[in-house]
């Protein structure tokens, strides 16, 4: 109980400070630094204008980089944070509403700004390391179910892996937009509700409704922040129920039962999503306008069409962010892309080998995180091809899908293998 204890404090520092200080820019040349500044920009104007003028507006008030500095908008970079840190604002005509997302997380920075008595520097330290904190103890509990698994030693090792060696997931801590914390937050949700002696405890139809439940409630929250990834963590969110109803030998109609029901709670949390931002464009702008609104926004998020869209070939998309994949290897590993294959190939045919030969006496929980890192990989991808216009021009910024929770899962994969062999445990010594 105490090593469990301890494992836990241990992840959730090391994954703290590991986002917090970006470890990869420090210890690496692969570091990814101020990740997508721009939108962390528009979070800082917003509490300036909140600080500042009397009519406040439903939708967040931002100030385009572009209208700052129209030839040349990366100039924009870091005049944020130096305006608020010294008490100045931008003039009222610079600022327009920002209607793509409801972007509920700025009412809390609004309430800490009011209630708070410190500097703005201060404040954006402690909103920057609050995110930091939040999204750690998220990735904390999937280390923990993951520590089930393997042990509670690959877990701080995969914990180290993520912060040291993982720029594309170690650039999102800070973000004041981004709040990475929610994209794991309905599978980690999800892990505590499966683990809870309550759950086991309930009949086949109240189990049902707490999954619909817990599905639509943490949905729900991931999506008044921000709708990019939906998809990917509702999916994510499934993986724990496949490795439940594997692990425990349940039967394929009990499976698809639990997926279904998940299902109606993600869907149901989208729409009741969208009905929120419809009601709050209603307001704004009229129903017409609101509609309009947003079809035009899901359309060029999926198809590519309208104003200022993006058309974009499936094909390109997926092998750019495949790539990123590569990159992330080659930062882990410092090997090239066939290396980079042959690892994969070798780790898949250990994987059949241990499969096939002890079929038998087979771990069951190898057997159920074999399968669920395998499902895992359409979380990411699935973002890649409904959003393919939105996931080519913010290549970088969606690559945090590969973690969510492929990347983690297989690394999982990696560790347990090892144990497998090490240990020689339902293998042919065992």
């Amino acid at each position: 109980m105490k090593k469990s204890i301890c494992t836990t404090i241990l992840c959730v520092f090391i994954l703290t400070m590991g986002l917090w200080y970006n470890f990869p820019l420090i210890i690496s040349d692969h570091g990814v630094e101020a990740f997508d500044w721009w939108s962390n920009g528009i979070m800082i104007a917003d509490m300036m204008y909140y600080e500042t003028y009397e009519e406040e507006g439903i939708f967040l008030n931002m100030v385009r980089p572009s209208i700052l500095y129209p030839e040349d908008y990366t100039e924009a970079y870091g005049i944020y944070e130096k305006m608020f840190d010294s008490y100045q604002v931008f003039e009222l005509e610079t600022y327009e509403q920002y209607t793509s997302n409801v972007v509920v997380q700025r009412y809390l920075y609004h309430l800490l700004l009011d209630i708070l008595p410190i500097s703005h520097n201060t404040l954006l330290m402690i909103l920057e390391f609050m995110n930091c904190l939040m999204a750690a103890v998220m990735i904390t509990i999937i280390l923990k179910w993951i520590s089930g698994i393997t042990n509670n030693i690959t877990v701080v090792i995969i914990a180290s892996t993520l912060v040291l060696f993982c720029p594309f997931f170690a650039m999102y801590g800070k973000n004041l937009y981004w709040c990475m914390w929610t994209i794991f937050l309905p599978m980690s949700a999800m892990i505590c509700l499966l683990d809870s002696t309550g759950f086991s405890k309930l009949n086949n139809k109240k189990q049902i409704i707490s999954l619909i439940v817990g599905s639509f409630c943490t949905c729900l929250v991931k999506q008044i922040f921000y709708f990019e990834l939906v998809s990917t963590v509702m999916i994510a969110m499934s993986i724990p129920v496949f490795y439940y109803c594997i692990n425990n030998s349940n039967k394929i109609k009990e499976l698809v039962k639990k997926i279904t029901a998940l299902i109606i709670g993600a869907i149901a949390s989208f729409g009741a999503t969208m009905l929120i931002k419809y009601r709050m464009l209603c307001v704004q702008y009229g129903k017409l306008e609101a509609i309009d609104m947003i079809s035009s926004n899901i359309i060029s998020r999926t198809l590519g069409e309208g104003p200022g869209a993006v058309e974009v070939d499936l094909k390109l998309v997926l092998r750019m962010m495949f790539y990123k994949v590569y990159l992330s290897c080659k930062n882990l590993f410092v090997i090239d892309f066939k290396t980079t294959i042959f690892i994969l190939g070798i780790v898949i045919i250990v994987c059949m080998f241990i499969v096939i030969i002890e079929k038998k006496k087979l771990d069951r929980s190898f057997v159920a995180l074999l399968v669920c890192c395998c499902i895992s990989i359409a979380a990411p991808v699935s973002w890649f091809v409904l959003a393919a216009p939105h996931s080519y021009i913010h290549n970088v910024h969606v690559s945090i899908a590969w973690f969510c929770p492929y990347g983690i899962l297989f690394l999982a994969l990696i560790a347990k293998i090892i144990l497998l062999l090490i240990k020689g445990t339902n293998i042919r010594n065992g």
